[in-house]
């Protein structure tokens, strides 16, 4: 890391994350507005660590196995890989600033991360520690980005476009656009990969998109600027958060 912190990149943009590790052990906290990660074991609810050497935390992800955790900064631009065990940072990724959302895919083999200032998708291959490809064609894409469940598409949340940017994970590119969705800040795809849900901060609602078709099949009211869409693995219950 730098030995001088870089004055913050995007600080008007506000966020906050949470990650939890697979076996339900250990969480991690961020704020965009904060310069330190909090790490928690859930089985004894104490406090077990603190990172430093952030200036606007973006998004955190554990890895499949649980072995390494993720931390994006825009103002550093950098995805930063972490041992889960140690807490010791083992490297990072240069994806620029303005780096936000990201998501590995369900093999861990991929990174696929938003970068809100440059309007691209950075894909990164984790056995060579490589860019593999810089997509464009997004217009801000931030925290929202998932990969659905048979690592065959990668759904963007297209904050300024008012929809989502769906990536082909074999050629790279971009393959639709789901439309329907204005100001879209998170999303989630149903295990069958046939419906997204998109949180509209700007019509405080989740609206539910049939994949297949691009039709908007209802809009859910929520809360004022809904932040979060986080759907339940029996899909009976979508979780959001208010600005």
């Amino acid at each position: 890391m730098e030995n001088t912190k870089p004055d913050a990149f995007d600080a008007d943009i506000k966020n906050n994350s949470l990650a939890i590790s697979s076996d339900e052990k250990i969480a991690i906290v961020s704020n965009s507005g904060i310069d330190k990660i909090k790490v928690y074991n859930l089985e004894t609810k104490s406090e077990i660590g603190e990172l430093d050497e952030f200036v606007t935390p973006r998004h955190i992800a554990f890895s499949e196995n649980g072995k390494y955790f993720y931390i994006s900064d825009s103002s550093y631009g950098l995805i930063r890989e972490f041992e889960t065990e140690t807490l010791k940072e083992v490297r990072s990724f240069d994806v620029g600033k303005g780096v936000f959302g990201f998501t590995l895919t369900n093999r861990g083999d991929m990174i696929f991360a938003n970068n809100q200032d440059q309007s691209t998708v950075t894909v990164i291959n984790l056995g060579t520690g490589k860019i593999e490809k810089v997509i464009e064609g997004f217009s801000q894409p931030r925290q929202g980005i998932v990969v659905d469940s048979n690592d065959e598409f990668v759904y963007v949340t297209n904050f300024e476009g008012n929809d989502v940017r769906v990536i082909n994970t074999e050629t790279l590119e971009i393959e639709k656009t789901l439309s329907g969705i204005p100001s879209i800040r998170a999303i989630s795809v149903d295990t069958e990969n046939n419906l997204l849900y998109g949180a509209s901060s700007s019509e405080n609602t989740i609206n539910v998109v049939d994949i297949n078709t691009g039709e908007v099949l209802k809009s859910i009211p929520v809360g004022q600027e809904p932040y979060g869409a986080a759907l339940s693995l029996d899909k009976t219950v979508i979780l959001s958060g208010e600005k």
